[in-house]
């Protein structure tokens, strides 16, 4: 059974509808207006899951099917269809949403669609309701900026018709699948910032119902391991996302169900992403789970390691988008009002306890990869290659532990990781592969442990450490994180001043500046790049810049300019209301305490 044209078909009706619906909302006032818990700032047409729901039903027409499984499923979507609709066009209360989601995921069950996790009757029905309707509220959650639940759905919706078309069976679930990613990517043409029309209830309850019976549906014919791992995999960030805001709420003392800005894609924004590339960001972290998903269902023996490095990832993802303050500096007060605070703050930072836990399992990590790529991936290594792993992984730990406190790698800020920190990391690293090779060599005799697995141990564990440490350090950076949305600014020095500069916005969330670009007098400069920001050529360029209303600040980023230079800048800008900011970074000495009246002053100062 052809994918490709449930997928066209659904795909155009969706670029067609799509209009009509959001010209018929506008008519009838079905606005969805800005407030304080929602992320828009202008009003935006709903019910765009009108148009998604036609485009479904249109390309999936062709493969509608008579088996009880598949009715049911079709049924308990449209009956979530309809009461995301009704509370697009009414509002219905939290309590009676939610009892309609269990009678839908009720019905879904009575029809023979259910997770096998537990090999357990009454357990696997309680955690297939669980999961139909976690879902389904995972897509409501994620739809919270413009873009986001239809590209993951999109993307999820992919993998689905991936996983049915490798496997050989469930076609019908997998043309559906492609049905819905065709019908999503329409309306994302609308949808994606700035939107347009905005999925409503409808949209997102409806596609989360039809997603999560889908992942149930195609996940049904591998191991118990591969039952429970592909559907979390499929759907990882509406899981992620839905997890990681119970959590920051718990923690700030907000209720799990109320509203707010404190979404992943949120978050990534207060780093600096724009906001489309927030969405590509969750876009990409959806590919990526989806192809873990595959490589599961395809080669069970070569995922387990991809899945160990995806689990870290989103782990220290979440840590990260964590520390991000959305409660205006409430985030944790649970914990302070528990007195918790200052305990967790002393055990993690202080004892570098999270270092150390994270080392531990990049040690695992890499320690299990080297077995794997030095002595294969056949089950009918599996034995022998778990016996010899376990027997040594303990005194491997210890020894990478121990060579990277020896070598001062502990007590670092991530925050500014730089190159004196990655060389202790590499001594680290040496001083543990040596005491590891030493104390196998007395344990064990170096049997079944050859050179080449330690040596690739070695490097794997080096780059996962400084990884993962300096790798959450440039997610800002990718974001663009000096183009927060503030006062267009153009800087003046692409030197070692315009550097530091870039670390400043960037970590100064209160410096609230837009940075087209750099000015610089060395013409070798013009069209290159300063940390992906462009040097857009120099002094002309400005004065060209600040006559067409470009930009709204100067900032003066090198102390080389002379004062000619600095003078014609001030004039130009003064005549055009373009303000002129000089970027200082110097050490003045304090003049020396005269009075006892001065040292007081100076105490009281400088008294936290």
């Amino acid at each position: 059974m052809s994918f490709l044209g449930p997928f066209l078909i659904a795909l155009t009706a969706a670029l067609f509808v799509t209009p009509l619906v959001r010209s018929g909302a506008r008519r009838l006032g079905f606005i969805a207006r800005p407030s304080g818990d929602r992320w828009h700032r202008t009003p935006t047409a709903l019910l765009g899951g009108i148009a998604v729901f036609v485009a479904v039903a249109a390309g999936t027409a062709p493969a509608w099917s008579a088996a009880r499984p598949y009715l049911v499923l079709a049924a308990g979507s449209l009956i979530m269809f309809g009461v995301g609709l009704v509370d697009d066009l009414r509002s219905l209360g939290p309590a009676t949403k939610l009892t309609l989601q269990v009678v839908a995921a009720s019905l879904v069950l009575g029809g023979g669609v259910s997770l096998s996790w537990t090999g357990s009757l009454t357990a696997d029905s309680l955690l297939t309701v669980l999961w139909l309707v976690g879902l389904t509220n995972g897509f409501n959650l994620i739809d919270n900026i413009d873009g986001a639940c239809a590209g993951v759905g999109a993307v999820a919706a992919a993998t689905v018709a991936a996983l049915a078309f490798s496997a050989g069976s469930g076609m019908v679930a997998g043309v559906w699948a492609a049905g819905l990613c065709g019908a999503l990517l329409g309306f994302l043409w609308y949808n994606f910032q700035p939107a347009t029309i905005f999925l409503g209830d409808s949209g997102s309850l409806f596609i989360g119902f039809l997603l999560a019976g889908l992942t149930v549906m195609v996940s049904q014919t591998g191991s118990l391991g591969t039952n429970l791992i592909v559907p979390a995999l499929v759907l990882a960030v509406p899981v992620f996302d839905m997890t990681l805001v119970t959590v920051a709420r718990t923690l700030s003392g907000r209720p799990a169900s109320r509203g707010g800005t404190d979404h992943t894609a949120h978050r990534l924004v207060a780093l600096g992403f724009s906001e489309r590339r927030a969405v590509v960001v969750l876009y990409l972290v959806a590919a990526v789970s989806g192809g873990a998903a595959w490589s599961v269902r395809v080669s069970e023996a070569q995922a387990d390691l991809l899945l160990m490095l995806l689990a870290v990832g989103l782990v220290l993802l979440a840590v990260f988008l964590l520390r991000v303050q959305v409660y205006g500096g409430e985030d944790y007060s649970v914990l302070h009002k528990a007195r918790l605070g200052s305990l967790v703050t002393d055990l993690m930072l202080r004892h570098s306890l999270f270092e150390v836990l994270f080392d531990v399992v990049m040690a695992v990590v890499a320690y299990y990869a080297a077995f794997r790529f030095r002595f294969g991936w056949t089950p009918a290594n599996a034995d022998w290659f778990f016996a010899r792993f376990l027997q040594t992984l303990p005194v491997v730990i210890a020894c990478k532990i121990v060579g990277l406190r020896v070598a001062g790698v502990y007590g670092a800020l991530w925050k500014y990781y730089g190159i004196s920190e990655v060389a202790r990391v590499l001594r680290g690293v040496a001083l543990g592969t040596v005491c590891a090779v030493i104390a196998l060599l007395y344990l064990v005799r170096f049997e079944g442990i050859s050179r080449g697995a330690v040596l690739i141990d070695a490097v794997l564990f080096a780059a996962l450490i400084v990884g993962g440490r300096t790798g959450l350090r440039l997610l800002p950076a990718f974001g663009g994180a000096t183009r927060n949305g503030g006062r267009r600014a153009v800087a003046y020095g692409a030197g070692d001043g315009g550097a530091l500069l870039l670390v400043e916005l960037a970590s100064n969330r209160r410096r609230a500046f837009n940075l087209l670009g750099f000015i610089d007098d060395d013409a070798r400069k013009h069209g290159r790049r300063l940390r992906g920001v462009p040097i857009l050529g120099g002094a002309v360029h400005l004065e060209h810049l600040v006559e067409r209303g470009s930009v709204d600040a100067v900032i003066l980023a090198s102390d080389a300019l002379e004062p000619e230079t600095v003078a014609r800048i001030a004039r130009v800008c003064r005549e055009r209301g373009v303000d002129v900011l000089r970027f200082l970074c110097v050490l003045e000495p304090v003049a020396p305490l005269t009075t006892a009246h001065d040292e007081g002053a100076f105490d009281a100062a400088v008294r936290p």
